[in-house]
């Protein structure tokens, strides 16, 4: 017995050492197990191998346990970078070989039935269409149809060219545009004609307008001139101030009223248009600071001299 076993003889209880006893017995048991079905297996591929070619298969049985290689393909065209072949470089390659533009069911046809793409991908049509639309060495020629630098010819599609269904389309937008360009046209010339047309016409309008109203400031001229006496009394009517009216009332009375009186005569004749809310202020400051009128004594005013 080793020094190793003896420690542990030492540090483990008597019912350790028997699980430890168990465990190594199921392990063993387990091995065996193991052996034997791999022996099994083997069997089962050896006799599935025979039963594939006594039928003239050629595929050889697939090795368990090993893990799958990821896409490839088998193609001459590499990248300078990695080595390895791409969907583009296998594109470039069929284009070339074709010596012409192909479209996207040609080219999806040579890579099919060439075998020349190996791929887990369960759609390869949208791998093969982003690796078109974004690959920088594929060109596109016309709407579905595809070339690289040097091979650009066009196929034939129904005894025509799609060359000429693409000057067709061009033809077409031209003369739509030609369309638009004459419409946007005509319709400044339009607008130019009828502008030169309405402009004279505004300009007698303005000019009738104005006629009009000069002839009716002479009329209200004439019309103040006949009848002075009203032109006069409006003019003093406007001309009228608060200190003005204060002074025709104490003239009338010929004597001297209080604050109250003139306030009362003044309201009541409505002798002033004002709009102050509190007039009453406003007549106290008149009368305080008018040079006309004078206080004999507190709240009585009388007229100077």
């Amino acid at each position: 017995m080793s020094r190793r076993l003896a420690d542990l003889t030492e540090e483990l209880t008597l019912a350790q050492l028997k699980t430890l006893l168990k465990v190594k017995e199921e392990m063993l048991g387990l091995e065996d197990r193991r052996a034997k079905a791999a022996a099994e297996l083997k069997r089962i591929d050896d006799r599935l191998a025979v039963l594939r070619g006594s039928i003239g298969g050629t595929a050889k049985p697939k090795a368990r346990g090993r893990p799958r290689k990821a896409a490839t393909i088998r193609t001459r065209a590499v990248t300078k970078s990695t080595g390895r072949s791409t969907v583009a470089g296998v594109v470039a390659e069929v284009i070339r070989a074709k010596g012409r533009a192909m479209t996207f069911q040609e080219i999806r046809a040579a890579i099919a039935d060439g075998a020349l793409i190996k791929t887990k991908s369960k759609n390869f049509d949208n791998v093969l269409r982003r690796t078109l639309s974004t690959s920088e060495d594929l060109k596109r020629i016309a709407r579905g149809v595809y070339g690289v630098k040097g091979v650009t010819g066009l196929p034939p599609v129904s005894g025509k060219t799609v060359k000429a269904k693409t000057t067709k389309k061009a033809a077409a937008k031209k003369t739509a545009k030609k369309k638009t360009v004459k419409k946007k046209v005509m319709s400044k010339t339009k607008k130019k004609v009828t502008a030169s047309v309405t402009a004279p016409k505004k300009k007698a309008a303005k000019k009738k307008a104005a006629k009009k109203k000069t002839a009716k400031k002479k009329v209200t001229k004439k019309t103040a001139a006949k009848t002075p006496r009203a032109a006069a009394k409006k003019t003093a009517k406007k001309a009228q101030t608060v200190e003005s009216v204060v002074v025709d009332l104490l003239r009338k009375e010929k004597g001297t009223m209080s604050f109250q009186e003139i306030l009362k005569r003044i309201t009541t004749g409505k002798l002033i248009k004002t709009k102050s809310k509190n007039f009453a202020n406003v007549l106290r400051r008149t009368l305080s600071t008018s040079t006309k009128v004078s206080r004999p004594s507190r709240g009585v005013y009388a007229l100077k001299g």
